[in-house]
């Protein structure tokens, strides 16, 4: 980022929250992300209203107060403020903010003043003259505004609007679904289809602008027949949108996005910087390094996990002719080919064969996947377009055999579901160049055991964050067994499991447990001692086994990190366990707090985050987010 002038004058800064925050942790989150990129700390807003019984917020204009005051959020903090006069700092939270709706700066200055600041953002709106006596919003950058009152000949109340970068990109999402994009006619040809779905979504995104800048008073039209983006955007029911390749594929334990982002900018890496995520899963916690300049790599011993975290992660890099070509060229291949008929049906009784007969129900849509896999392999070449149509592919495997019920209409929903994900990615490359976001953080992906961390890096990294494996809670490997077969990644099931960190197929044999166990801290050693005196031998071990590997990965990470460096894991802190005759409750964080202390790493902080009613399993209701430093 650019160096930005300091502010003429010290201005009191607003940031609000989005008004529908699913759980109160995160505005905790928030105001660490704020601080951050604000260097300084901050106050928290618990009314909003409140403010304009304040100078200067008592002397705003009605338009500011009514855009200012619209969609609070109802829980225990409107936002936070503070004051200041750097507006590098601004706009780095700007670009960076995970969970704020639009901050503001308030402050009296003097016309040229105003017209300095324009200059030094960058302006691409009108003169000086034009800027300082238009009654309402002047539109400078496409998120960014200015608001002038005049108090004498030349001083004004100014109040600088910023629109963050992250609720754009989310944004973004709801123009796909615009009537114009979504109902086109579907008797055109896809060539035609596409590119009128092209142009609705770059006027789509226009006319987003447009609507953000005019802060009309309107409310949306919450029915059927939505025409307005207002009435997407301004849905009082949600602020948090889908955005990027996020929801592109299922993955077992995958992590909430907007979580995984703050945990991104909790790390303290700069532009430039490298961080390391050492089991990636489908790559949440990486996804937003490039879009934030930061460079990436991500590990996983799953080949289908690297490969959905591979598309997820570049989407800012995805080449959209070459998919769009791609996507009509599979739409005009034909799955009636008697040479290829006698192969598919090879094919799938192999298929049938490993999976004992479990596919019979869906061998039609099973076939219908295979013909389409034909195409896709006749019309791309390995690289990411073809990551991204297998990745397609694949969430029509996991539909087809999770829902036995659902209609599958081969191409037809492939195709339906990979034109979405194209337009996404349209609309969020778009977003991105309007902003004048280069996106220039790369994102590495390897297919490897996270033991194997020291012979896949080239030197040490920044930061590292992740969300590690829990204690035999979750099959991390079964949802992917049928797509690595019908997709060829040349895996061994049970080598898979055996490999996985976590696996219940995973554990300690033919040891000694109790000399192992005195390599564990108190808290481990305890959990164990539980187990076996309650006569979970089997459970004991596969515990003793996840412990030991995570004290070697911790002691491997500690060697991998520059120094005073961050490593932060995000994980399930209480497990509910049956020992004997009595559940209990066991802080799982503990544990893993104590083996990164005897690797040598500091405990910097260690916060709750609640997980929302919807996303709480049975067993595991609150994560802990540990953040050690080198």
């Amino acid at each position: 980022m650019e160096e930005i002038g300091d502010l003429p004058v010290q201005v009191h800064c607003v940031c609000k929250l989005k008004h529908d925050i699913r759980v109160e942790s995160k505005i905790d989150l928030a105001k660490r992300e704020i601080e951050q990129s604000l260097e300084t700390p901050v106050e928290t807003i618990v009314t909003l209203p409140g403010l304009f019984r304040k100078h200067p917020f008592s002397l705003l204009d009605e338009k500011i107060i009514d855009r200012m005051t619209r969609l609070l959020y109802l829980g225990k903090a409107h936002g936070f403020q503070t004051k200041m006069r750097n507006l590098s700092r601004l706009v780095k939270l700007c670009r960076k903010a995970t969970y704020l709706r639009e901050i503001y700066a308030v402050g009296v200055m003097q016309r040229d003043q105003i017209a300095n600041i324009a200059a030094s953002l960058g302006s691409s709106g009108p003169n000086e003259q034009n800027m300082v006596e238009t009654d309402g919003y002047v539109r400078i950058l496409p998120n960014v505004q200015i608001f002038n009152q005049a108090l004498g000949s030349n001083e004004f109340l100014t109040t600088i609007l910023l629109v963050p970068a992250q609720t754009l990109l989310e944004y973004a999402a709801e123009v796909v679904k615009l009537p114009y994009v979504t109902f086109t006619k579907q008797y055109l040809n896809l060539d035609e289809r596409l590119g009128r779905m092209e142009a609705g979504v770059k006027e789509g995104i226009a006319d987003l602008l447009d609507h953000l800048a005019s802060s009309p008073k309107r409310m949306p039209w919450l029915g059927i027949y939505k025409d307005n983006i207002g009435d997407y955007v301004d849905w009082a029911f949600s602020d948090f949108r889908t955005w990027g390749f996020h929801f592109i594929h299922k993955h077992e334990g995958k992590a909430d996005p907007w979580l995984a982002r703050s945990v991104l900018n909790l790390s303290c890496t700069d532009e430039g910087d490298r961080v390391l995520d050492p089991f990636c899963g489908s790559g949440t916690f990486i996804a937003d390094a490039p879009v934030l300049n930061i460079n990436a790599i991500g590990i996983d011993v799953n080949p289908l996990s690297t490969m959905i975290a591979k598309v997820k992660c570049n989407l800012p890099s995805i080449t959209l002719n070459e998919l769009r070509e791609s996507l009509i060229r599979i739409n005009k291949k034909s799955s009636n080919h008697s040479n290829s008929k006698e192969r598919l049906e090879s094919l799938m009784l192999e298929l049938e064969e490993k999976d004992k007969g479990k596919l019979s129900n869906n061998r039609a849509a099973i076939m219908e996947i295979l013909s389409i896999k034909d195409a896709i392999d006749e019309v791309t070449d390995h690289g990411l377009t073809r990551d991204f149509l297998y990745t397609m592919l694949s969430r029509s495997i996991i539909e087809v055999t999770e829902k036995q019920k659902r209609r599958f209409d081969g191409k037809e929903s492939f195709m339906k579901d990979a034109i979405d994900f194209y337009l996404q990615a349209l609309a969020s490359q778009e977003i991105l160049r309007i902003l004048n976001i280069e996106a220039e953080g790369g994102c590495s992906l390897f297919t490897a055991d996270a033991h194997s961390i020291q012979s896949i890096l080239d030197g040490k990294v920044d930061g590292i964050l992740t969300s590690p494996p829990y204690f035999d809670a979750l099959d991390y490997v079964g949802f992917s067994r049928l797509p690595m077969r019908i997709l060829e990644l040349n895996v061994n099931d049970k080598r898979l499991e055996l490999e996985t960190i976590g696996s219940k197929s995973r554990m300690a044999n033919d040891v000694d447990m109790l000399s192992l166990c005195d390599l564990l801290p108190y808290s481990g050693r305890l959990l164990l001692d539980q187990l076996l005196k309650a006569g979970r031998e089997r459970k004991a071990r596969v515990v003793l086994q996840y412990l030991l590997d995570m004290n070697d990965c911790l002691q491997m990470f500690f060697n991998v990190l520059k120094e005073n460096g961050r490593i932060i894991f995000v994980v399930g802190r209480y497990h509910n366990w049956k020992i004997g005759d009595n559940n209990v409750l066991f802080d799982g964080a503990q544990v893993l707090i104590e083996i990164g202390e005897s690797v040598g790493l500091c405990l910097e902080d260690s916060l709750s985050h609640n997980i929302s009613k919807i996303e709480a399993g049975q067993r595991i209701k609150e994560e802990s987010i540990i953040i050690w430093r080198k």
